[in-house]
């Protein structure tokens, strides 16, 4: 518990950064490289192709991150995301959630590109709260699979 508790904490203030300074940053290319991830992510989900809706999510973090002018971050972020996405895939499959998460995107695409630091953070961290209640599903119905959380 301990270990989740941590990887979502490093990586929500690791995202809460960089879409910061997206929206600070982005400009008519990087409006361009959004729109065309979202594209090719709408067309992942109606193809049902769930290992390139998966690819994409990845590039979509890479490009928010480029875009920041913070390349190195997406290291920081996929580790995290690696290891929460682990134990979700004991929950809900990620077809199931593909429309919310590209829904998602788009908000936090929107809010870049408008240059709207705050709504691109609210959005991110909407996007990021997602997974809590199917964390929370995990690890109710999966209790032996993990050690309490010490506070």
């Amino acid at each position: 518990m301990r270990e989740i508790e941590k990887s979502r904490f490093v990586r929500a203030a690791v995202e809460n950064e960089v879409l910061s300074r997206a929206a600070d940053r982005c400009d008519h290319d990087g409006a361009a490289k959004l729109d065309a991830a979202l594209k090719l992510q709408a067309r992942a989900i109606e193809e049902h192709n769930v290992d390139e809706f998966g690819r994409l999510d990845y590039e979509f973090h890479e490009t928010l991150c480029e875009i920041a002018g913070a390349e190195f971050a997406f290291d920081v972020i996929m580790k995290e995301k690696v290891k929460v996405d682990r134990l979700c895939r004991l929950g809900l499959s990620k077809e199931q959630r593909m429309p919310e998460l590209l829904d998602d995107h788009k908000k936090i695409a929107d809010a870049v590109k408008r240059h709207d630091v705050k709504s691109a953070i609210q959005a991110g961290r909407a996007y990021l709260s997602r997974l809590d209640e199917t964390i929370q599903g995990i690890i109710s119905t999966n209790a032996s699979y993990f050690e309490p959380l010490d506070r």
